[in-house]
């Protein structure tokens, strides 16, 4: 358990740190196109990458830990709520100059940004998965019902 918990944990680190490579690349050419709305411009970039980021961790993370999906849903969940800190706080430390860069370890903010829209996301794909393994968020098998009019 430890062993596939273990290799959840790298694959989503080696996910993180890629999509923040994408993302300074996004960033870069979209703030040379749109010069006028740059803080606008990088917050959604960051946010949009950091919520497609939760979602690859969670299916990546998830399919390493286990074979049954709902205890691998929980185990991606905790993964990831593990990587963030253990890459966000050392990575704003150690590279942070405090600036305005549009680059998420060099500003605060867009870090912040960007790693808790990858924990939530990553918990929204497991609430949504959760909710159609138990047979309660399937509603084309119910019956409708009928209402009196």
């Amino acid at each position: 358990m430890v062993g596939r918990f273990a290799m959840a944990v790298l694959a989503i680190a080696l996910i993180v740190v890629a999509f923040d490579v994408v993302g300074a690349v996004v960033c870069f050419v979209l703030l040379d196109l749109f010069d006028s709305g740059a803080d606008l411009t990088a917050y959604t970039v960051w946010l949009g990458l950091g919520f497609y980021c939760g979602l690859v961790c969670y299916q990546v993370g998830g399919g390493l830990a286990s074979a049954n999906p709902r205890s691998a849903g929980r185990i991606a969940v905790s993964a990831t709520f593990t990587v963030l800190p253990a890459l966000g706080v050392p990575a704003v430390v150690l590279f942070g100059s405090g600036s305005d860069s549009p680059y998420v370890p060099d500003n605060l903010p867009l870090t912040v940004v960007f790693l808790t829209a990858t924990l939530l996301a990553a918990i929204f794909a497991h609430c949504v998965l959760a909710e159609e393994l138990s047979g309660t968020g399937d509603t084309a098998q119910r019956p409708a019902k009928r209402s009196r009019v």
